[in-house]
């Protein structure tokens, strides 16, 4: 389902209306502006909601000691930065940060993926004349930027077109703020009620939303199959490797007897929280490139020698094997598991999520030492791709029930 954040909020009866409408998510401005508010009333209308909506901060520039201390104080759950911040910056803040772009100062493909953000939002320029062509232009930008990650629109939606766009971008979420104000900073209540109203008629008009960043399963038979009619996985892990050594690592991570066990909002959450915990655990690794499938997880964890920067593979010049620390990569994918089942169990014992029959995860792993740039980019496309060809795979359960492969 599209979310929708108001964003521009400067009074708790707009937010609390907002929220009567449906908003999945509220947005305050501190940076320069005619909705700009002060930490005082933000975090007297933030307190002043009601549970599970989400509270946004909106930052340019800003130094980040200040967004920390501003989503604390105000008790915000994200900070949506407009400014020149990089992939550094939006890192410090992981998993909090939604990093804002325009059609001026969208970057490159390889630059956008050293990002780790929660979302990624598109807006037009400050200042730019925009007009129908442009509008679609914008419509059509965010849907490839959504191969990246969750994307949210932004920029000239209203009631009368934010239909239409979905259909277009097929965005994870949409923002507005002008088009439901009667002026800047005070909301109007009908065009509140038909944004959302529209919002999610833009859903079921013909045109599918996105396909989540998973895949049902069968997707990858050849990385850990069941037992039976898929055969037996073989290890590739390489004979007394030390696991300890700086490099990068392709990571997979099946469930039990390919259960499809990760499908559930609560089941991903758990999961996508304890992967994001893992360098604050291991200070001297990095996370990269992630998906979660039904029943499995892809993703490449970097073990850092000092002076090496985090996010590219070893050169031919680098030694992957100069010792590191104690902990190895199968220590890390166990603590892992241990903290993702821990909490899944949690969540069993709430019923708010599926039971497994004997345990979360299989014994073993997938691992893959990734040996130069080229071997490390066709990994990370691999991942990004794999959630979307799942319809042709042979072991697809729509083809293995007709009889076809992919």
């Amino acid at each position: 389902m599209v979310k929708v954040k108001i964003c521009g909020i400067t009074n708790l009866d707009d937010a609390l209306a907002a929220v009567e409408c449906g908003a999945d998510a509220l947005g305050f401005v501190f940076a320069t502006s005619p909705r700009q508010v002060t930490a005082e009333v933000a975090r007297e209308i933030a307190d002043g909601l009601p549970p599970f909506i989400c509270k946004v901060g909106v930052f340019v520039n800003s130094d980040l000691k200040k967004v920390e201390d501003t989503l604390a104080s105000c008790h915000l759950d994200l900070a949506q930065l407009h400014g020149d911040e990089d992939p550094g910056y939006c890192a410090a803040l992981s998993p909090r940060a939604i990093k804002v772009f325009t059609t001026k100062n969208m970057p490159s493909e390889k630059e956008l993926r050293r990002y780790r953000v929660a979302a990624y939002m598109l807006d037009i320029a400050k200042g730019t004349a925009f007009k129908g062509s442009e509008q679609t232009e914008l419509w059509q930008l965010a849907h490839r930027l959504g191969d990246y990650g969750p994307v949210i629109l932004a920029g000239g939606l209203t009631p009368s077109n934010v239909s239409e766009a979905i259909k277009i971008a097929r965005p994870y979420a949409v923002d507005v703020s002008s088009g439901v104000e009667t002026k800047p900073g005070k909301k109007d209540l009908s065009k509140l009620h038909a944004f959302l109203i529209a919002s999610k008629l833009g859903e079921h008009t013909g045109s599918p939303i996105r396909k989540p960043t998973y895949a049902p399963v069968g997707a990858d038979p050849c990385v850990c199959p069941d037992k039976g009619q898929y055969g037996n996985r073989h290890s590739i892990r390489l004979k007394e490797y030390d696991y300890s050594k700086a490099g990068a690592y392709f990571v997979t991570i099946c469930t039990q007897n390919r259960e499809l066990l990760l499908e559930n909002t609560t089941a991903k959450t758990i999961v996508q929280k304890w992967w994001d915990k893992l360098p604050t655990k291991f200070p001297e690794i990095q996370t990269d490139e992630f998906v979660i499938m039904p029943n499995h997880i892809h993703g490449i964890i970097f073990i850092t020698p000092e002076g090496q920067s985090h996010g590219t593979a070893p050169t031919s010049g680098e030694r992957m094997g100069s010792p590191l620390r104690e902990s190895t990569l199968g220590e890390i994918v166990q603590w892992f598991k241990t903290m993702t089942t821990n909490d899944y169990i949690k969540a069993v014992s709430m019923r708010t999520i599926k039971p497994f029959s004997e345990k979360l995860w299989q014994r073993n792993y997938y691992e893959h030492v990734i040996r130069n740039e080229k071997d490390l980019d066709s990994i990370r496309q691999y991942i990004v791709d794999n959630p979307f060809k799942w319809e042709e795979d042979e072991y697809n359960p729509v083809n293995l029930a007709q009889g076809t492969k992919g």
